[in-house]
């Protein structure tokens, strides 16, 4: 299977291109969803708030400004929210990959299926010895900041069940971000 790129235009048009051409998909704008393939994609989201879903493959999933949902899905994921109060979505459930976080602002969460390992308890999650969360799944995330440097650790914000989950949260130690910015959020939406 070829790689191809997947691109959000204008009204939520997905763009499609492969090695074979262009192909032009049609997306329900109101749905602002756009889902990967199994394959290595590129999705790149608009300004409106959008849920971005790798799927299978080494993906790199690009939001725009809006307040995004990204999950990466199966496979070594690159996920860039861009501005606004984004939310990171890792499903403890399944493979995760070794994924990067490449601007985690002080807006944004990640959010996980299962709770991550406090060592000592104290509600902040600090990361390995490599500078990677390591989650429950064997899966890793490595998280660098909108401002360039290297996100080490994690404060735990809390949780929320919805549809028979608990989703647990996290942002940056110190940061306004948590709880709030998930259940403000189209999440609950944007996932169906």
């Amino acid at each position: 299977m070829a790689d191809c790129v997947l691109r959000l235009g204008k009204r939520g048009t997905l763009l499609r291109e492969t090695e074979l051409g262009s192909n032009r998909l049609e997306v329900d704008p109101a749905a602002g969803q756009s889902w990967g393939t199994l394959g290595a994609d590129t999705l790149v989201g608009t300004a409106a708030d959008e849920f971005l879903y790798g799927y299978d493959g080494a993906d790199r999933l690009s939001a725009g400004a809006g307040r995004d949902l990204l999950e990466g899905g199966r496979g070594d994921d690159i996920l860039s929210g861009g501005a606004g109060a984004d939310v990171f979505m890792f499903d403890i459930d399944g493979d995760t990959g070794r994924d990067r976080i490449v601007d985690f602002g002080t807006g944004d969460v990640l959010v996980t299926t299962e709770l991550l390992f406090d060592a000592n308890g104290d509600g902040v999650v600090d990361f390995g010895r490599d500078r990677v969360l390591n989650l429950p799944n064997q899966g890793t995330v490595a998280i660098t900041g909108d401002n360039g440097g290297r996100v080490q650790r994690l404060e735990y914000d809390g949780f929320v069940d919805e549809g028979g989950i608990r989703y647990f949260v996290y942002s940056k130690v110190g940061s306004a971000a948590g709880v709030p910015t998930l259940t403000e959020s189209r999440f609950f939406d944007l996932l169906g």
